[in-house]
């Protein structure tokens, strides 16, 4: 069995790419079901390396909101463990990405929502504990906005 990795992401999103042939102003683009919809961040991709190199990542980060939810079920349906702390500061982040036949991409991604102080305590107090039984524990992405600097 697979030694536990903690990874903490704490600026989770929802990542959608598309692709259209080309990219001209003014036209409007209908996507159909190429759209991809992942969920996202730096420590979601490294959970995914991990776990198709045999690791058993969990993911640890805020969510919230709508787009939190919607984060939280990707996470599940796409069978990564994850230990996520909701709260009641707006909404969970959504990036997207437009990918073109010519090798062109453009990112557009959401800031995230600033995370209150008393969730900030409760998931640090919680990945204290969580990390003491891992093998490895790493800390992936952007600061969320409204973290406390001690």
């Amino acid at each position: 069995m697979a030694a536990k990795t903690l990874i903490i992401n704490l600026n989770l999103a929802l990542d959608k790419t598309v692709y259209v042939p080309c990219l001209r102003p003014h036209e409007t683009y209908r996507l159909g079901p190429g759209v991809i919809t992942l969920p996202g961040g730096k420590g979601v991709n490294m959970a995914r390396a991990l776990r198709s190199a045999g690791g058993s990542p969990v993911v640890a980060g805020f969510v919230a909101g709508h787009m939190g939810s919607l984060i939280s079920s990707a996470l599940r349906e796409t069978g990564l463990k994850s230990m996520l702390f909701s709260h009641g500061g707006g909404e969970s982040r959504l990036c997207f990405t437009l990918a073109t036949a010519g090798g062109e991409a453009y990112n557009f991604n959401e800031e995230g929502a600033p995370v209150p102080l008393s969730a900030q305590r409760a998931f640090l107090s919680s990945a204290e504990k969580a990390a003491r039984g891992t093998a490895l524990s790493a800390v992936c992405g952007r600061r969320v906005r409204g973290l406390a600097k001690s």
